[in-house]
């Protein structure tokens, strides 16, 4: 559900229920290895898809810490292509956060420069 509400553009539905999703698998206490990887795998799965939501939403802070927390559970399952993805995506959340203050810089840098250089 929570997917198909990103899908259609409901971001705050899609959020709701990936973290009730998340929620929900925390709370089951299998024994087991099978039980423990399946966990990863959802937990995984279903933080990185909160930080794709709320990269989408504009709550860049917020998508950052989801990719941090899919990195670590993706490190913690050994699976590199994962710990990667993640990776990538804590990039981009990263960068989008530093992009407007990096623009700014940019224009007041401009700025200065066509002040120095009228006579």
């Amino acid at each position: 559900l929570g997917v198909a509400s990103a899908a259609q553009g409901d971001l705050q539905t899609s959020r709701i229920c990936l973290q009730y999703h998340l929620n929900a698998a925390s709370k089951q206490k299998l024994p087991g290895k099978f039980a423990s990887q399946t966990f990863k795998k959802v937990s995984n799965n279903a933080l990185h898809r909160l930080g794709q939501v709320n990269t989408t939403d504009g709550r860049l802070d917020e998508a950052a810490s989801h990719f941090e927390q899919a990195m670590a559970v993706a490190r913690g399952q050994h699976c590199q292509s994962n710990e990667e993805q993640a990776g990538a995506m804590l990039g981009i959340a990263r960068g989008l956060l530093s992009f407007e203050d990096h623009c700014q810089a940019l224009v007041n840098s401009g700025s200065q420069a066509v002040v120095a250089a009228s006579p």
